[in-house]
């Protein structure tokens, strides 16, 4: 094998991003007005492209990971710039996707880029903070704030976007073995932190789960259900647009290659609306929407579960919409606890009771939660 690795990113690019180019080659005419004459020019535009080398998914994606392995064993003899140049490769590459047990590639990575922090200093301190801080899944690198704060300890934490918040669902094949490993997992995971008695689901926490699978609790959402039929198991998330496919990567990282497909379940989707502390004069967040596919017999709305100004996905609690003893739609020997005040938690429902009317229109899709901002009352005005 050639020993310089400007051959090895060389021999890569070849395999990988050489392409057979069409061109239309034509005549255009220009006037020179400096020179006073028209001057013909030769153009080409592209008309098609291909790989030279047609590989598929899999083979381009062992390709990339043998080059990961060459220069992490070579990197001590390689120069500052072929090593960043095969960094720079690497962190543009699609084809870097490892589904090994123990996450090779992010650990090979890694330490490549450590390497050049220790060269180069605060520009690659920087690269290895943002992929830590954002993470790379798809390696097995996962969000980890702390991690990211050793090489650039000023970083914010990391702001998550409760508007984005989806259904998804997932279909997971592997031997009976990973399959039953990951039902007991969640089981396990369900009776310390979810709500194993509650008909409306399970309430895992998604970062409990990814916790436990790569040590990363940084991502927020819920597994709903988790139901092993045959060979293969059906799984649905409420979560960040992110976390679904982050889950897909942390079990393959755990329990080795599995066959995972993951869709957003469109007409799952809640359409709710939140009412700040400040509109409402409730001491909690409240979510308000219609009962979008007929979803649920029972009207109901939902809360957060803390009197902080921000809801997390985890924090939203299903409560009933009723005229006379609303109640929190959890069953009573689950994990469940209440967060708020038993005070806050009566000053909700009495709210909830005298503008119930209002927000049966809203349930039943007849007004919007926008025009239910505009004639509730608040409860500063119940209290008077």
């Amino acid at each position: 094998m050639n020993q310089d690795p400007k051959n090895w990113l060389q021999a890569i690019k070849l395999l990988l991003d050489t392409e057979k180019c069409e061109y239309n080659v034509y005549t255009d005419t220009i006037d020179d007005p400096e020179n006073n004459k028209t001057v013909e020019i030769e153009r080409s535009e592209l008309i098609s492209s291909e790989k030279v080398f047609k590989l598929d998914e899999e083979s381009r994606q062992k390709i990339v990971i043998a080059f990961l392995r060459l220069i992490a064993d070579n990197k001590k003899e390689m120069s500052d710039q072929d090593l960043e140049d095969a960094a720079n490769y690497l962190l543009r590459s699609n084809d870097l996707v490892d589904t090994s047990a123990d996450c090779e590639s992010a650990n090979l990575f890694i330490s490549i880029l450590e390497d050049l922090a220790n060269r180069k200093g605060e520009e690659w301190q920087k690269e290895l903070a943002e992929l830590f801080y954002y993470g790379k899944p798809e390696i097995g690198i996962f969000r980890n704030n702390a991690k990211a704060r050793e090489y650039e300890p000023e970083i914010e934490p990391y702001e998550h976007d409760d508007e984005d918040i989806c259904f998804y669902h997932l279909q997971i094949r592997g031997t009976q073995g990973q399959l039953e490993a990951i039902q007991k997992l969640i089981a396990e995971l369900c009776e310390k932190f979810g709500n194993p008695d509650n008909e409306f689901g399970l309430y895992v926490p998604v970062q409990q789960v990814l916790k436990k699978l790569v040590g990363s609790d940084e991502y927020l959402g819920n597994v709903i259900s988790c139901d092993l039929n045959d060979d293969i198991i059906t799984m649905n998330l409420e979560c960040e647009s992110d976390v679904a496919d982050t889950l897909k990567y942390a079990f393959q990282c755990a329990f080795g290659s599995l066959d995972i497909e993951v869709s957003e379940e469109q007409d799952m989707i809640i359409e709710m609306a939140n009412l700040s502390k400040e509109e409402t004069d409730l001491p909690m967040i409240v979510w308000i929407g219609p009962n979008l596919a007929t979803r649920h017999n029972k009207p109901r709305m939902k809360f957060s579960n803390s009197n902080s100004d921000s809801a997390l996905v985890g924090e939203l609690i299903p409560i009933s919409i009723d005229q006379e003893n609303p109640e929190i739609l959890i069953k009573k020997n689950s994990n469940f606890k209440l967060k708020i005040s038993n005070k806050d938690l009566e000053n909700l429902k009495k709210w909830i009771v005298r503008n119930y009317e209002e927000l049966m229109k809203v349930w039943n899709d007849i007004q919007t939660p926008t025009q239910f901002a505009h004639k509730m009352v608040k409860l500063s005005q119940i209290n008077d």
